[in-house]
């Protein structure tokens, strides 16, 4: 079928093709990116459900708004100097789309909060960056004036774009994973070159040109504060008039209702999405019995081959209607490293998902494009893109690339960028055929006893077994490879001897023994709340501090639970309609149990019923485990 929103334009080839010509032959200024992205005016730019029903919000309506934010924000503004930077603090959402190109429009450099950050470290990069503002859609700040977005009205008041100067960056914050908070700027230059290099993935993949009903709609899922989202969602798909869908949570089966819903046809997320998918499709098919397990795993052996696929491709039709339908086309996985595995169940399912690679340095800079299933479970990251070049010393990846930050602001210097430089990554990689393998960081590598470089993130691919949830393997303090699991359903300690044998016997398998020196047990997961990926020095740090609740076969067993961690457990399994020992003590309600905003207000009624505590229905961030909420009752009662 024919994609629709094309407008003059004879195909996808001729829109995205002559955009891009436009791009090149004006000026390389925001100015003309903002008037080069809401030309198809007609078009559907936004959908939201509200109550049941699906409301559009075309790229004419949003533009007006646009124009109308950043008239408002010059009034708000007057006294602050124009080129200033203004901060942009709130989640995806269609005012997200007006304030960024508000900010932009009256003349000022947003700067990209990324709201996953503890707001200390927030307050910081504000103060000491100079930033005048900040737009917010809650979140207040004290080291500088804060303007609630929906206080900004979009009113009357409006001026046509030509009357505007523009901005002429927008800034980047990195997560933070790696110690300091970097900033990268970004002008309209580097962000055309990042959107020439489109045409050349529409052109050498047909699969990600591909609609679903005569549309194309993105699940904005990744933030746009981070550069994957920004760059690979927003960018990418809004200069070339497509949709995009919003989510009203961020709850796992909000995800899928949502895709289902809309018909979303394309996704791109982090690991962590595509690993929790798999999980919970896997822990459904063992639910249905040994022979629905055999049958399945039949079936994702025999998909391996092209004829296979075509064959199961119907077999599999239950399985993909229980996660997102059939509407999907493409997928990209992004940010760190996936399990092998997700991304091999995904595929031979009938979806397509292909690993990407970026930085919040160098914007996006490669996916694999191919249609080969082989291929993309190799978890290539594929080729460098047309205005990007790749390569490897000492198995260390440089990049040189048009896509760059203009600037680095880090620690309080400033680094302008030589596009004529390469730009040291710090991953690791191999080469091979031309296309590329991440394999870990440079600065994650442990030294062995015999002075060898271990890279823990080959060695943790080769080890995984049921009732792990995450793994991290790291130097200590006192310099032993340790490798922590993250086993949240500990509760006897029948289940941590089941475990540790598994583990055991791959290490043996793997001749890893003189590698992984000892093996720890903990119920607390090894990831922040707010982190997208797992950072090894975090967990070296706070296992040094002992901020793990670290358990052994004999020190953590069901008899040791109280008897108000039974109480909450138990409301948690009612609420959900899970079994109690599906409920980990520090499992959050939403991300990691599935629970909505429904069942959270069922189960706080049902814990004050039990404890006679009453917890506080504003705060389910902070309240949102078994554990926090048992200690938030004993502060109470105590």
């Amino acid at each position: 079928m024919k994609l629709q929103g094309l407008g003059k334009y004879k195909d996808l080839y001729d829109l995205i093709s002559s955009k891009i010509r436009a791009f090149g032959e004006n000026p390389t200024q925001f100015s003309t990116l903002f008037n080069l992205m809401f030309a198809e005016d007609e078009n559907v730019m936004v959908e939201t459900m509200v109550g049941y029903k699906i409301v559009e919000t075309t790229y004419g309506e949003v533009k007006k708004c646009a124009l109308r934010f950043g008239a408002q924000l010059e009034k708000a503004l007057s006294d602050v100097p124009k080129n200033s930077i203004v901060g942009l603090n709130a989640q995806n959402s269609l005012k997200w789309i007006e304030a960024f190109w508000g900010i932009l429009l009256a003349g000022y450099k947003p700067i990209l909060i990324n709201s996953r950050l503890p707001q200390n470290v927030l307050e910081n990069v504000i103060s000491e960056y100079g930033v005048k503002a900040v737009i917010s859609d809650g979140l207040t700040f004290n080291s500088c004036p804060t303007l609630l977005i929906d206080s900004i009205a979009c009113d009357s008041l409006q001026k046509d774009e030509s009357d505007f100067t523009f901005g002429t960056e927008v800034i980047f914050m990195s997560s933070g994973t790696q110690g300091e908070v970097k900033l990268c700027a970004y002008n309209a230059e580097a962000f055309y070159h990042q959107i020439c290099d489109t045409y050349y993935i529409v052109k050498e993949c047909p699969q990600i040109r591909k609609g679903y009903e005569g549309k194309i709609k993105h699940l904005a899922l990744l933030p746009f504060y981070h550069v994957f989202g920004f760059m690979a969602v927003y960018l990418w798909f809004g200069f070339f008039s497509r949709t995009f869908v919003f989510l009203k949570d961020l709850s796992p089966q909000t995800l899928l209702n949502t895709v289902r819903r809309h018909k979303v046809t394309h996704v791109f997320a982090v690991p962590l999405v595509w690993e929790t998918i798999y999980k919970s499709a896997m822990a459904t098919i063992r639910s249905k019995g040994e022979k629905t397990v055999k049958k399945v795993s039949k079936g994702l052996k025999l998909a391996q081959s092209r004829l296979g696929k075509r064959l199961t491709h119907r077999a599999f039709g239950e399985i993909r209607e229980q996660i997102f339908g059939d509407s999907i086309q493409f997928m990209i996985s992004g940010g760190s490293s996936i399990n092998t595995k997700a991304v091999e169940f995904l595929n031979a399912i009938g979806y397509h998902v292909a690993n990407g690679y970026g930085m919040t340095e160098i914007g996006i800079t490669s996916v694999e494009l191919s249609l080969s299933d082989r291929q993309r479970n190799s978890l290539s990251i594929g080729k460098p893109f047309r205005h990007t070049a790749y390569k490897v010393e000492n198995g260390e990846l440089y990049v040189k690339s048009r896509t760059r930050a203009g600037r680095i602001l880090y620690m309080g210097t400033e680094t302008v960028t030589d596009y004529d430089d390469w730009f040291k990554t710090g991953d690791l990689v191999k080469e091979s055929n031309g296309s590329y393998f991440i394999e870990g960081r440079k600065d994650d590598l442990i030294i062995s006893e015999t002075g060898e470089n271990l890279n823990p993130n080959i060695i943790e691919g080769l080890l995984s077994t049921e009732g792990v949830q995450e793994l991290c393997l790291f130097q200590s303090e006192d310099a032993v490879p340790t490798l922590l699991l993250s086993c949240p359903k500990a509760f006897t300690a029948e289940y941590i001897a089941d475990v540790r044998s598994a583990i055991e016997e791959q290490i043996k398998e793997n001749r890893l023994e003189n590698e992984i020196r000892r093996i720890v047990f903990t119920t607390s997961p090894l990831r922040g709340a707010n982190d997208f990926k797992i950072s090894r020095k975090k967990v070296a740090t706070k296992f040094k501090q002992n901020g793990f609740n670290i358990i052994t076969q004999n020190s953590f067993t069901d008899q040791t639970i109280s008897e108000l961690t039974k109480k909450i457990r138990r409301a948690f399994a009612t609420v959900l309609q899970k079994g109690e020992e599906e409920i980990g003590l520090e499992e959050n309600f939403f991300s990691a149990l599935g629970g909505t905003s429904l069942d959270y207000f069922t189960l706080i009624i049902m814990i004050k019923d039990e404890t006679g505590a009453p917890i506080p229905i504003d705060d389910p961030k902070n309240l949102s485990s078994v554990k926090s909420i048992e200690e938030f009752v004993l502060r109470r009662t105590v």
